[in-house]
């Protein structure tokens, strides 16, 4: 599995991801919080690739982590370090 993020705007985190095998669940964690699962932003469930946005709180910095899945439960994990705009 391949699972990228970058910044997507001030307040934004965007995730890419593939898998041979397709992605079949994407879930994000921002500032240690419960794990939610994300919306696709580009691509649909199963595909061999696709993209995610997660929204950032305001205000602060925040940690934010996204894991993505395959069919067989192999799980990759990316971090990013959010900070507020200046």
């Amino acid at each position: 599995e391949d699972l990228r993020l970058s910044g997507a705007g001030p307040r934004r985190v965007r995730a890419t991801f593939s898998d041979a095998g397709g992605v079949t669940a994407v879930r994000a964690s921002v500032a240690g919080n419960p794990w939610r699962v994300l919306p696709w932003t580009e691509g649909v469930e199963g595909s061999e690739s696709g993209a995610c946005e997660v929204e950032v709180p305001s205000g602060e910095a925040h940690w934010v982590a996204v894991q993505a899945a395959d069919p067989d439960r192999n799980v990759a994990t990316s971090g990013w370090w959010s900070q507020p705009p200046r």
